[in-house]
């Protein structure tokens, strides 16, 4: 376990201060350092492309917002790519003149992917099957942790090490404007290895609308749909508990099978994000995700909007809904409320400052679950803040999980059984991450879990080393 010292209140209290007088100062690009989402055609300001007469020509300079809600269309390449390079120079290099290139041979220099959807749309290849152009992509993600944790009434702590998923992320276009998209996670246990199809859908989409069918990640605040199932993206080690999977202790359904659409609109120097679907509804339990079928006929309705670019091209902040059934249950499955369907309705709400060096990300949920007159409401979130210099991100996070209205019979189907999860605890995070490359990390950090309704309280120290290529 490695010790790390928290940053202050008053550290990140002056640097928000220090934005609000003179903006920031343009840091060398870790890992967590936000490119734009742009077509394969785009070049970055710092790029320089082919001049028809094949001499090296600075490329003009381009701006794109990025958005995790949505892929940027495919296009067809307007001469021979580039070659990439990936480094934390890469964000001073689009305000800084890049010199020219000796020879004909350009080098494209772009700051480093943040979201799982950059590293694909930068990573596409292009083969070509009897005069047919295929562009594909093929990622890979993983993760090892060693941990100690800690809890009142244990003889001793956990101390070992453990492996996380191996994530491929497979992106091909099946056309100029058709994006097909698979994701399968590789999750090795104490019992052997299980394989989850994460997420399988295919899009098409123009520089301003997009439908999409097949199973997604619900546009719920920032996280879900921007780092996905690759931790070596996400600032922390573990995604926050209000946006964990379904299988790994969540509360939310993260994972949507069925179909929607959206649309990008301009709105002065922003651009307004709004998405629409329908969907299986939720199954008898948490983790069941109607993957192939739905046991419901009334359908799982969800909606979206989000604004990107209000006054600083990084800065978002949106709202999302979910209104849906959950089916009643036989006495032996839900003895807390046998035979009796619910109503649930989920709200939140997110602001997020995703740069280089400040990083915030807050979201805030409430889920209420409603039958027989009755409501139970778990509400909270968390809030995120880092600061990167050079390679090093120092971070904190806080996390709230509160509930009122007795005890949900949704999450809580059986009040006997062991061990039941705590719906009234406040988690703190204080951490460390090292980019060691422009494709490796070790994040080490010291959590400390207070519980209020069980009267205990939890202490965690983890390092992780991730990588993703």
């Amino acid at each position: 376990m490695t010790t790390t010292s928290k940053p202050s209140l008053s550290f990140f209290v002056a640097t928000l201060i220090g934005t609000a007088i003179g903006g920031f100062p343009a840091f060398a690009s870790p890992a967590l350092a936000q490119s734009s989402t742009a077509p394969a055609s785009y070049t970055p300001a710092a790029a320089t492309v082919p001049a028809p007469d094949g001499a090296p020509a600075r490329a003009p300079v381009q701006t794109a917002q990025a958005d995790t809600n949505d892929e940027a269309p495919p296009s067809e390449p307007a001469a021979p790519a580039p070659e990439m390079k990936f480094g934390h120079g890469a964000a001073r290099a689009q305000n800084a003149a890049a010199p020219e290139p000796a020879g004909d041979t350009p080098v494209m220099v772009i700051p480093r992917p943040r979201t799982m959807e950059e590293v694909a749309g930068q990573a596409t290849q292009e083969l070509t099957i009897h005069n047919v152009r295929w562009r594909y992509s093929l990622n890979f993600f993983g993760d090892i942790s060693f941990s100690a944790n800690t809890r009142p009434g244990e003889d001793e702590g956990k101390l070992g090490f453990g492996l996380g998923a191996q994530d491929f992320l497979i992106r091909g276009e099946l056309g100029n404007n058709i994006v097909a998209t698979t994701e399968m996670a590789v999750e090795p246990g104490d019992f052997g290895v299980g394989i989850d199809l994460e997420r399988f859908n295919v899009r098409w989409q123009s520089s301003q609308f997009f439908l999409e069918a097949g199973r997604t990640h619900t546009q719920f605040g920032y996280w879900n749909n921007a780092y996905h199932h690759g931790r070596w993206l996400q600032p922390t080690i573990a995604r926050p508990r209000w946006v964990a999977f379904e299988d790994d202790g969540g509360m939310l359904p993260v994972h949507w099978v069925g179909f929607g659409g959206g649309a990008r609109l301009p709105i002065s120097s922003a651009t307004l994000n709004i998405n629409l679907t329908v969907g299986n509804g939720r199954g008898a339990i948490v983790d069941d995700v109607r993957n192939s079928h739905d046991d419901q006929i009334a359908k799982a309705y969800h909606g979206s909007a989000e604004l990107v670019g209000i006054g600083r091209p990084e800065l978002r902040m949106g709202i999302a809904g979910v209104v849906g059934k959950i089916p009643g249950q036989a006495t032996n499955d839900r003895p807390a409320l046998p035979y009796v369907e619910l109503t649930e309705v989920i709200g939140s709400a997110h602001i997020a400052y995703v740069n280089v060096p400040l990083l915030i990300i807050a979201e805030g949920y409430d889920v209420a679950h409603v039958a027989l007159g009755h409501q139970w409401t778990t509400y909270g979130g968390f809030l995120l803040l880092g600061y990167t210099i050079g390679r090093v991100t120092p971070y904190l996070l806080a996390e709230r999980i509160a509930s009122m209205g007795g005890q949900d019979p949704f999450f809580i189907p059986d009040p006997n059984a062991e061990p039941i999860p705590s719906f009234d605890s406040l988690e703190v995070i204080g951490g460390l991450r090292v980019d060691l490359s422009d494709w490796t990390a070790i994040k080490a950090e010291y959590r400390q879990t207070k519980e209020w309704d069980k009267r205990a309280t939890a202490y965690t120290g983890i390092v992780n080393w991730s990588w993703g290529f």
